[in-house]
């Protein structure tokens, strides 16, 4: 159907939050959508008042997770997209909420041309004071896009993008990841030089509480491997076409973690980081001519802080 929208929502206990964000798309000023809306397992009332939301409306459904594919959002995405319909798919999470003219912008930009997608600006709003904190990011053109986006200076949410379907389909989200999953799906896409429209219309909401603007990834081992797979991952895949300074922030952003776990005593942890340091390496320029020696000091650094509480001759960055 021509212009038809899917939107795909992956949701697990999020009964409280979940009808905001379905209200923001039944609100679109262009009506020709879909939602899908795919649990994960939720154990409150997700369900039922997903349920409520599709008998009102018949544009509204509700699928649960296969359960052969993995748990997580990203397993939930891919599978929403094998469902879609649409010419067009905007993926949300149960927390995002979108402007009324978001779709209907967003379609008459692309809609007839050579753009594979659409990205707009987001704002995030506090969620008790109903008050808007900023934009998400306050930069999302670049003129490199690819350096810019995993510097994190030039980005955007997941549902700032209104992706043409029969090109995301291309791509799909990495289901083995815990973090990171956007982040890395978008470098994906944007390493292979994609024609896409951007405005600078705040047409998404991210709704925050104060203190959950910084997430923190290292709660648990797995969100820590993810997010330092993905930084390997870039450095690895595009290190020779990316910029010098791109190169310089991933590897001294593993660094600094590392370095944090060290210093703060978490073993395992450090351990971790140290393991995609070491991988990471042959990929990073400066580390050519005194790789094995950085490398080895870095490693002292572990014992030495946790037998002694200090090393900071070891633990030094890159001369």
């Amino acid at each position: 159907m021509s212009d038809l929208v899917t939107l795909i929502i992956p949701v697990y206990n999020r009964a409280h939050l979940l009808p905001r964000t379905l209200k923001s798309v039944m609100n679109q000023s262009h009506s020709n959508w879909e939602c899908i809306v795919v649990d994960d397992g939720s154990t409150d009332n997700t369900v039922n008042i997903v349920s409520a939301f599709a008998k009102a409306d018949s544009r509204i459904n509700i699928y649960k997770r296969p359960e052969n594919k993995h748990k997580g959002a990203n397993a939930c995405r891919n599978f929403g997209l094998e469902l879609a319909k649409g010419e067009y798919v905007n993926f949300l999470d149960s927390d995002d909420t979108i402007k009324t003219d978001k779709l209907e912008s967003q379609i008459n930009a692309i809609s007839n041309t050579d753009y594979q997608f659409s990205v707009c600006q987001t704002e995030m709003i506090d969620s008790q004071k109903n008050e808007i904190l900023g934009f998400w990011c306050s930069k999302i053109y670049s003129d490199t896009p690819l350096d810019d986006y995993i510097k994190n200076s030039a980005w955007w949410a997941i549902h700032a993008v209104l992706w043409k379907r029969s090109f995301i389909f291309q791509y799909r989200f990495n289901e083995s990841l815990r973090q990171s999953q956007e982040y890395e799906l978008h470098i994906r896409v944007l390493a292979t030089r994609p024609n896409y429209h951007v405005t600078d219309k705040t047409l998404a909401s991210v709704h925050v509480h104060q203190n959950q603007i910084s997430t923190n990834f290292s709660s648990n081992n797995q969100k820590l491997i993810s997010h330092l797979e993905v930084r390997y991952y870039c450095l690895k895949s595009f290190s020779s076409s990316l910029k010098d300074s791109t190169n310089k922030y991933l590897f001294k952003h593993v660094f600094d973690l590392f370095k944090h776990f060290v210093v703060y005593r978490e073993l395992r942890k450090a351990c971790i980081a140290y393991y995609f340091l070491f991988k990471s390496a042959p990929y990073f320029h400066d580390m050519k001519f005194k790789k094995y020696s950085t490398l080895l000091r870095w490693f002292i650094a572990i014992p030495s802080y946790f037998a002694f509480k200090k090393g900071d001759i070891f633990i030094r960055y890159i001369r």
